[in-house]
C-alpha cells in the first residue's frame, strides 16, 4: 500500500477545505478514513506529529495542513493550514 493510502479519505477531505483552522473529532476522522484509528492515536501525541514518516501525517501535510493541538480528553485534533 503506498504511503498515506489508508488515510486518503482524510487527505481528500482536508484538500477540499479552504478554512485556515479545522477542529475534527477522532470519530470524524475515522468516518473520513472508513476505519478506526489505532490505539496510539488515542494515547500518544507522537501519533499526531507533523512528520512525513508517518502515513497519517503525510496525508494532512500533502493536503496543506499541520496539527497544532491534540485534545485527548475530548478526542479532538486541530489542523491549521500551512
Amino acid at each position: 500500500m503506498p504511503k498515506g493510502d489508508k488515510y486518503i479519505g482524510l487527505t481528500n477531505y482536508l484538500r477540499n477545505k479552504t478554512v485556515s483552522t479545522i477542529i475534527m473529532s477522532f470519530n470524524e476522522i475515522e468516518k473520513q478514513i472508513g476505519d478506526t484509528l489505532p490505539d496510539s492515536a488515542y494515547k500518544h501525541r507522537a501519533f499526531w506529529s507533523n512528520t512525513r514518516t508517518h502515513s497519517v501525517a503525510f496525508g494532512w501535510i500533502e493536503a496543506g495542513y499541520k496539527t497544532i493541538s491534540v485534545d485527548f480528553k475530548n478526542q479532538q485534533v486541530t489542523f491549521e493550514r500551512i
